[in-house]
């Protein structure tokens, strides 16, 4: 008991209720009044199988040839059904509650992705609250990453498995190593791209020599892979059959939705980053040092940016998922910025 109220003192939990309230609130706000859609994906191969939740059906979330997995359907099948037997007759509420829900539980798991890193990050309070402040107000982010879309239902899971490998990298602890993983194998699960970004919990441990961590690691990441295939089997007879339906899908009909170069990700990174207004001159120690410190964060991006460039379409929304990772990246920069403006 003594040790549990040292650490809930340890964490500060006052210290920045203000500025995650304010995330809170902000990004809830959106999720209420935004009941638009932002792809045709969202729409033809996402609300038209949930909604009307009278006539959906799990069994047929989807087809034999569809590319789409059954795990990612069954969050929004699962509210929309819910809202159902609560008494939401109509299908534009049913609706509006896969939104609310869907984005209430990613806002919660932002603010307890932000929470832990900004108690583990070697940076002052202002420092962090102005990183909050950040996510909050980020351009876009509250719309994209409140929708009840695969790109945005998943990218908190993800954020929240690299503050985790953050939290590896800084004391080794295999708890957060293996927690890591499992937040890794959800956004798998709800975007099995992003699961490629989960290599950074063997990368690590490699870097760091920690073999045992590494052998602990693969077999519970096996474990998870072997797990989030079974409802493939059980619905369309085959372990992981969207998983290798996607992989031939892209490789054979990908350019049918565009062919852009390989730059296509880099470029978006600097877009999406503001970096051409953020240009400044850092030293070489600056630099080092702000890869040093963020690496664990810089890897997933570049493990994000080496798949997504492996296949000719390259659509934008792909990026909502690393929008958190965009502004851990620039925050240093932009806090810069803050403490040495010169009115």
């Amino acid at each position: 008991m003594g040790g549990s109220v040292r650490y809930f003192n340890q964490m500060k939990p006052i210290l920045y209720l203000k500025q995650l309230l304010i995330f809170f609130a902000f990004y809830l706000l959106v999720a209420l009044f935004n009941d638009g859609f932002m792809a045709l994906d969202e729409y033809w191969v996402g609300i038209t199988r949930y909604i009307p939740a009278q006539t959906s059906d799990m069994m047929h979330l989807v087809g034999d040839d569809d590319v789409k997995s059954p795990m990612q359907m069954l969050p929004m099948h699962a509210v929309a059904q819910a809202s159902l037997q609560l008494g939401l007759q109509s299908p534009y509420l049913q609706y509006r509650s896969v939104i609310f829900v869907l984005a209430f539980i990613s806002i919660l798991i932002y603010a307890l992705a932000l929470f832990e890193f900004c108690n583990h990050v070697p940076a002052d309070a202002e420092q962090s609250k102005f990183l909050i402040l950040m996510m909050a107000f980020y351009f876009g982010g509250a719309f994209a990453l409140t929708r009840p879309m695969y790109e945005s239902v998943a990218a908190p899971w993800l954020f929240y498995s690299a503050v985790k490998a953050y939290r590896y990298n800084l004391d080794k602890d295999l708890k957060s190593l293996l927690w890591g993983v499992f937040l890794g194998s959800v956004a798998f699960c709800l975007r099995p791209q992003l699961g490629f970004c989960a290599l950074i919990f063997v990368v690590l441990p490699i870097m760091q020599k920690r073999w045992k961590d590494l052998v602990v690691v693969a077999a519970v990441g096996a474990l998870f892979l072997g797990l989030s295939g079974l409802p493939d089997l059980w619905l369309r007879g085959k372990w992981h059959h969207s998983l290798l339906q996607l992989t031939v899908y892209n490789y054979q009909h990908g350019a049918d939705y565009g062919n852009k170069p390989v730059t296509f990700y880099p470029l978006m990174f600097i877009v999406l980053s503001l970096s051409p207004f953020l240009i400044r001159k850092f030293t070489w120690d600056q630099t080092k040092r702000h890869f040093t410190q963020f690496k664990v964060f810089w890897i997933m991006v570049g493990l994000f940016t080496f798949l997504h460039s492996l296949f000719p379409q390259k659509w934008e929304r792909f990026m909502i998922s690393m929008i958190p990772f965009i502004v851990v990246l620039v925050w240093p920069m932009l806090w810069s910025y803050h403490k040495n403006w010169r009115h």
